[in-house]
């Protein structure tokens, strides 16, 4: 896979984010003075929102003729643009310089720059990899990019620095240009700051409100899903105060309900195309019996699970946890087995996309006359997401038949 671009598994049959409205739009927060509908709302005592997402901007100037440059207003010393063929090359060292970037490596051996791409400017992109004397452009990987996008004029070297044409700092997430005698570029970095990290709950959803930067899209709220997997959006979130002024910026403040399965869950408040604020919500269950297996709509159609009774287990590791059911195939579509898939909590990384559960077990149940049952052990202490998936039934046409879940329980083992 390239690393260009990472895709995220969403379920569409999940169904945990659901926007109560119980408070009007038109309400200001706390300590806030009185102000007309033209002037902006002076916040004295921010309301406590879990998360506040900001917007940095920046700019780089580069004269031509080498005389200075300038980052954020502040003079650099940078290396001298070059001029070839009617195009302006500016090297690469320059871009590490500026921040815009990760970091850059130098590959003598494939004559090869390595370029780490800057998560807070385009977290979809790992690296770009440019060959000196080449037009194309390749991934982490060594894989040429698609020359219908990526081809570019070719990189030199020179004194032995890199040069590279500077419609190659697009792909980076950086808008450039020339004139005046200079060349500019400019890029923004989307940052979140953490003011409510965890808190726990004993109801089935929570509400919170996050800041924004009036210049970002609305965010969304993400949670993850089970191994690998996120989803999300930003349907029925409710905006709930504007022009709220802090620090010299103007800020949104925007209300979010989500509704919490037993145990962990991982949240993120993400301003569009990029990571968020990640917070721990912890539903505790008082009355295990109370909470439901949970099916997927499509599940309802086929399946009804027997064991567990409930959708929330407390357990020692060690112990078996049966798991049963029954299996109708109206439409005789040969379901033979029934997957369950163990997922551990076990957080790895940070930002976009990152793994929260891992995949520890899989066991395949057999279905015979419309039932299915057996068992799993959980060998260590921990919180654990459970799948119960289905047959592989549904056709693809490049892999064939695939699985899809049909439901799914929590599992606390001590």
């Amino acid at each position: 896979m390239s690393n260009i671009a990472k895709k995220i598994t969403l379920f569409a049959s999940f169904t945990a984010f659901a926007v109560g409205m119980v408070m009007p739009a038109t309400l200001a927060p706390a300590g806030a003075q009185a102000a007309s509908p033209d002037t902006p709302v002076l916040v004295v005592d921010p309301a406590p929102d879990a998360a506040r997402l900001d917007l940095i901007r920046h700019e780089m100037k580069i004269k031509l003729n080498g005389s200075g440059a300038t980052l954020d207003g502040k003079t650099v010393a940078t290396a001298k643009p070059i001029l070839k063929d009617g195009r302006v090359y500016v090297a690469l060292r320059t871009l590490s310089q500026s921040g815009a970037v990760s970091a850059i490596a130098w590959d003598p051996k494939l004559k090869q720059v390595r370029v780490a791409a800057n998560a807070k400017i385009n977290p979809g992109l790992t690296e770009l990899n440019f060959r000196i004397g080449s037009d194309h452009v390749y991934d982490g990987e060594g894989n040429m990019l698609p020359p219908d996008f990526y081809t570019t004029p070719k990189p030199f070297l020179a004194n032995g620095v890199a040069y590279v044409p500077v419609k190659a700092l697009a792909w980076l997430g950086l808008s450039a240009a020339t004139a005046d005698g200079q060349v500019v570029w400019k890029w923004s970095e989307k940052t979140a700051q953490v003011m409510r990290a965890s808190w726990d709950t004993n109801e089935a959803k929570t509400t919170f409100t996050v800041l924004y930067r009036k210049e970002l899209y609305a965010p969304q709220l993400m949670a993850s899903t089970g191994a690998g997997s996120w989803s999300g959006g930003s349907d029925g979130s409710q905006v709930v105060a504007k022009d709220i002024m802090i620090d010299g910026h103007l800020y949104n403040r925007i209300r979010f309900t989500a509704q919490l399965h037993p145990g962990i869950n991982i949240l993120q408040a993400a301003p569009v195309g990029s990571s968020g604020a990640e917070f721990k919500v912890v539903r505790h269950v008082d009355d295990p019996s109370t909470v439901p297996v949970n099916l997927t709509e499509e599940a309802r159609n086929y399946l009804k699970v027997e064991a567990p009774t409930s959708g929330f287990v407390e357990t020692k590791a060690g112990t078996p946890i049966p798991i049963a059911g029954k299996v109708s195939d109206p439409h005789n579509l040969g379901f033979d087995k029934v997957t369950v898939v163990i997922q551990k909590y076990v957080p790895q990384g940070a930002g976009f996309a990152h793994q929260v559960y891992k995949t520890v077990g899989k066991q395949d149940l057999a279905i015979k006359d419309g039932a299915f049952s057996g068992s799993i052990t959980l060998k260590e202490a921990g919180s654990y997401w459970i799948a119960i998936n289905s047959p592989a039934y549904i056709p693809f046409p490049e892999s064939g038949l695939s699985a899809t879940q049909w439901a799914d329980f929590f599992v606390e083992a001590e």
